[in-house]
């Protein structure tokens, strides 16, 4: 996000009263990406009298939203640009705790403040004839065919032709969203479930796809910058990446964990522990490779079903030096 956008949405929202988020969504000078992002960013914090309504309290502005983004919800995400609505990070130093009744990969599943500053390390809103679009980034660098499992059970791709039909239909350059996506020769069709009563206990929408799985060693958690975090090490104990944790509860760090490789990345985000040669006023500079990151996801494992613990970033080619049993391509369940 552009320093002087950014300074015209916080003067535009003030207090963040609801009558703000309201008019935001409404806003025609605004992308709809950059609006989803405030007005999550000013609502996420809230402090809510019942946990459950944390979604029904956002009604009227996921109603707006999804008419101006032409796709539905789920669980508070828009299906049209998934693979970039589920990177969200905290932004403060308090660690999130889990919201019970959703599910641990939308920012709902999370009591705490969210945001999804890797908008301006996908793309670059002052410079987008150098850079990608988020369009562009969602068909090029990205390749998990979403599915998702409602609480009867019953299995829909995310993002299914129809859906697809619907948008593009009349789909104008700016609209933000996927468009047609490389093949994939790696099976990405979901298995049946074993034990599907276990999965419908839970009252939320599943997730199930396949991506690579590896695992890593990590850091005690610290402090850096505004998060609690931990860094990740290979076999040979070389800095391999960082992840900002939503809660450091049962991620162990004497034993490897399990991280899950969602997408590409162009740059490192500003306040991480990377080198600064990765980070973009740097790259923007000239780089010798300019997507030599991927987007990760570190999960546990938790009655069955794998919740995320924290979102960050890994070395491209840090995946080869992985901790036994090395990279695999794996079908994942994730609540």
């Amino acid at each position: 996000m552009i320093c002087s956008e950014e300074s015209r949405l916080v003067r535009k929202l003030g207090n963040a009263v609801w009558g703000n988020l309201l008019e935001l969504a409404h806003d025609p000078d605004t992308s709809t990406a950059d609006a989803y992002d405030y007005i999550v960013h000013y609502y996420s914090p809230r402090n809510l009298t019942h946990q459950s309504d944390a979604l029904y309290a956002l009604t009227g502005v996921m109603k707006r939203m999804s008419e101006r983004m032409r796709c539905e919800f789920l669980e508070g995400l828009p299906k049209v640009m998934f693979d970039s609505f589920i990177l969200f990070i905290g932004w403060d130093k308090r660690a999130r705790r889990r919201r019970g009744g959703f599910p641990s990969w939308s920012w709902v599943g999370w009591i705490g403040g969210v945001t999804w500053q890797q908008h301006d390390v996908i793309w670059d809103t002052e410079n987008i004839s150098d850079l990608p679009t988020i369009s562009q980034w969602l068909s090029e660098k990205t390749w998990i065919v979403w599915y998702s499992r409602d609480s009867s059970g019953k299995l829909s791709e995310v993002w299914d032709e129809q859906a697809s039909n619907a948008f593009l239909s009349g789909a104008k350059d700016e609209d933000l969203g996927y468009r047609a996506r490389k093949p994939f020769c790696l099976p990405t069709a979901p298995q049946d479930l074993e034990n599907r009563e276990a999965y419908r206990l839970r009252g939320y929408t599943l997730l199930q796809f396949w991506s690579v799985s590896a695992r890593f060693g990590i850091s005690e958690p610290f402090i850096h910058s505004d998060w609690i975090s931990v860094n990740l090490y290979d076999r040979e104990q070389n800095f391999c990446g960082w992840i900002p944790l939503d809660t450091a509860d049962d991620v162990d760090s004497s034993v490897p964990q399990e991280i899950i490789v969602l997408s590409e990345s162009r740059y490192a985000l500003p306040s991480s522990t990377f080198p600064e040669h990765l980070k973009k006023e740097a790259k923007a500079k000239g780089s010798q490779d300019p997507w030599s990151l991927y987007w990760v996801m570190l999960i546990v494992i938790v009655d069955g079903v794998a919740e995320r613990r924290g979102l960050g970033q890994i070395y491209q080619k840090s995946l080869v030096g992985s901790v036994g049993p090395g990279p695999h391509w794996k079908e994942i369940i994730l609540g």
